[in-house]
């Protein structure tokens, strides 16, 4: 139904939309998909590693690339707020 441009509105997880709509938007080359600032019910997420987890590091740098390139703006502006 969303491709037959029938939908108007979808109510989901904000990182997966932010996510679909920034892929979307790419492939497009132009703005199809926007989310709105409204948060229905915002929730917080978490990585637990043990102390001396080999995962930290490359977790630590996948995250850090994905907030260089803008892509975790949203999460920030909302943890600051």
């Amino acid at each position: 139904m969303l491709k037959e441009g029938k939908v108007k509105a979808l109510v989901h997880d904000g990182p997966r939309l932010s996510y679909i709509a920034n892929r979307v938007n790419k492939r497009e080359k132009r703005r199809v998909l926007a989310l709105l600032p409204f948060r229905f019910y915002p929730q917080s997420y978490a990585i637990v590693l043990p102390t001396d987890s080999p995962l930290r590091e490359s977790i630590n740098r996948a995250l850090l690339s994905t907030f260089t390139r803008g892509c975790m703006g949203w999460i920030v502006a909302s943890i600051r707020s």
